[in-house]
């Protein structure tokens, strides 16, 4: 099987929170796709908006294609959306200092999340459970 990536760039599905990007799988174009949370989880995710995680993606294109190109593989070039599962727990070691600080690393998300558009800020709300919304619903 002859797999390689387009040197696109990634692009922000807001319907889905996903960063898209392409796979050639024996000359045929396969959608593949990242969980903005799995970015989060996993990719030290500076700032919580669309360009935060694409830079995200930028900056670990080579492991989040490593793994895709093994689902490929074995999913016979079937599309792939990477989950936090696809990917061993933690995060980048160049960020685990931030990430052993909970309380520091809440107060990055919301300090990030207000400064988002208004239109990413509408998006990621409009995911929210609703059992968090009523006490939330100023944050716009």
């Amino acid at each position: 099987m002859n797999i390689h990536f387009l040197p696109d760039a990634p692009g922000y599905r807001d319907t889905n929170l996903t960063i898209e990007f392409a796979a050639l799988v024996d000359g045929r174009r396969v959608p593949c796709a990242i969980l903005v949370e799995t970015l989060e989880d996993h990719f030290g995710v500076e700032t919580y908006d669309s360009l935060g995680w694409i830079s995200a993606f930028d900056a670990g294109r080579a492991r989040i294609e490593a793994v895709a190109r093994e689902h490929l593989r074995v999913t016979n070039g079937m599309s792939v959306l990477l989950k936090s599962g696809h990917f061993p727990p933690g995060r980048v070691p160049a960020l685990r200092s931030r990430c052993d600080k909970p309380p520091a690393l809440l107060h990055v998300r919301c300090r990030s999340f207000c400064k988002a558009s208004t239109a990413d800020k509408k998006s990621i709300v409009s995911r929210l459970p609703i059992s968090f919304l009523p006490q939330h619903r100023s944050i716009l």
